[in-house]
């Protein structure tokens, strides 16, 4: 069903990018110097060299490829005009997509017609307000600039988050916000590094052909630091899942449940407007909050099939602090990770643990990750009960939001999809033994949690 929604989708953009090329006067194209259509073609093939070079970048179950190849539309805008750098960008997409990557029919057509609606309509608004273009003097006005690039930006964030978001099956919100980043930041990003594009026009116009070698060298440059940080990131990643992992094997009940509750941790804190930064280090602290459960004092009470002695609860409800001290002695951890490892236990009114933190004294990552926590215990089934329904969790979610769990965090999930979206990942997992009481949490109210007879064992967490 997706993959017919998403073949919809390509003919549609197809038709719109064709209806939306009279917008621009071809015309001037017809009247460009030769040495204007060596140039273009030089910068063709940097942009096809660009995207050869494109990093695939995951997001959930489907992959989009990140590139700098805007760099150099924005750099052609300012040397050749409006027209000529959608044919560039259309020609280029199509040799790219068809010719190199070779890409599924329908995937590369989309993608080829999203770049040329993107190109054109930034081209026809950079005319409009009255945009120059020049190979012989740098002509550079910043109004027509800026909306060149926020049109273009703007309108490709819209049409690649609408066709991953087909392809997931999660919401076009949703996908804009992981797409723009928090509160936009990967679109500010974007155009922090425009002004390499005016160093390409620059070099263009000083030394022609030989300038655009610079470009190709300042390119390789950016590109080189960009995909050496996201495989060291990615390395890092894949090591503490391989870790993460390890420590789940020892009850096949728990399996996944980490990786789970770091991707809900990331779309909550994502749907809270918080900073990239806060978003990737509540991340990984979702994925790390029970690594204090590797040391093998846990290992027994973790495969206990029925429910633990107050002995028993105080040991494994030291895992949080055995995870923080583990997490202390590496120093590549900053100290929010190790914090939210360390308080996801503790609750609002104060009644958690390790030590009874209440309201904001709680980091919002602990915070957060208590939440998800919670989610992917009432969904999953246990050895006294099945999983929840979403009615139900989100029933449990708002009864206790003020004392077991922060509003805000409560409204981020139970306002959104994201009870539906975290469903449906765990649909998707292969469905393994559960054969004994997960993460210490027994059929009876938890210690700590004294309000009597209130279904506890359905919201508490490990």
């Amino acid at each position: 069903m997706r993959n017919r929604r998403f073949k919809i989708l390509a003919f549609v953009t197809t038709l719109l990018s064709l209806a939306l090329l009279p917008l621009l006067d071809w015309s001037k194209v017809a009247t460009l110097p030769v040495e204007s259509w060596v140039g273009l073609l030089a910068m063709a093939a940097l942009g096809l060299i660009s995207e050869q070079l494109a990093v695939g970048v995951r997001l959930g179950k489907v992959v989009s490829d990140s590139s700098i190849t805007f760099l150099l539309l924005y750099g052609s805008v300012l040397l050749f005009g409006p027209e000529a750098t959608a044919l560039f960008a259309s020609s280029s997409w199509f040799v790219s997509q068809f010719m190199l990557r070779r890409k599924p029919f329908p995937t590369a057509v989309f993608n080829v017609a999203q770049f040329t609606i993107s190109a054109v309509l930034a081209g026809w608004v950079y005319s409009e307000l009255g945009g120059r273009s020049s190979v012989d003097i740098f002509e550079f006005s910043l109004g027509p600039f800026v909306a060149f690039a926020a049109t273009f930006s703007v309108t490709n964030l819209l049409l690649v988050s609408l066709a991953l978001s087909i392809l997931e099956g999660s919401s076009l919100r949703n996908m804009v916000g992981r797409l723009g980043g928090p509160k936009g930041s990967h679109i500010a990003y974007d155009f922090l590094v425009s002004p390499v594009s005016l160093l390409i026009t620059v070099l263009y116009i000083e030394f022609a052909i030989w300038g655009l070698v610079g470009v190709a060298l300042t390119l390789f440059f950016i590109r080189r630091s960009y995909l050496t940080n996201y495989q060291l990131q990615q390395a890092l990643t894949n090591l503490l899942k391989v870790l993460v992992k390890a420590i789940e094997t020892r009850d096949p009940y728990t399996s996944g449940h980490s990786q789970r509750v770091a991707s809900l941790a990331k779309r909550i804190a994502e749907e809270m407007g918080l900073l990239a930064k806060k978003v990737e280090a509540i991340e990984t602290a979702g994925l790390l909050h029970d690594i204090g459960k590797i040391e093998e004092i846990y290992t027994d009470i973790l495969r206990k099939p029925t429910g633990l002695s107050p002995e028993e609860r105080t040991i494994i409800e030291s895992h949080v602090i055995t995870g923080a001290e583990l997490l202390r002695s590496h120093t590549a951890f900053p100290s929010e990770i190790i914090d939210a490892v360390k308080y996801h236990h503790e609750r609002i009114d104060g009644r958690g643990y390790p030590d009874g933190l209440r309201g904001d004294q709680i980091p919002i990552g602990a915070r957060i990750i208590k939440v998800c926590d919670a989610i992917d215990a009432m969904l999953s089934d246990r050895p006294y009960r099945k999983a929840l329904g979403l009615a139900e969790v989100r029933e449990q979610l708002c009864q206790y939001s003020g004392t077991q769990f922060d509003k805000e965090v409560i409204r981020a999930v139970v306002e959104r999809d994201l009870l539906e979206e975290h469903a449906a990942e765990m649909a998707h997992q292969e469905e393994k033994p559960r054969s004994s009481i997960v993460e210490g949490v027994s059929p009876v109210a938890p210690i700590a949690q004294p309000e009597p007879q209130v279904a506890k064992p359905l919201i508490a967490s490990s």
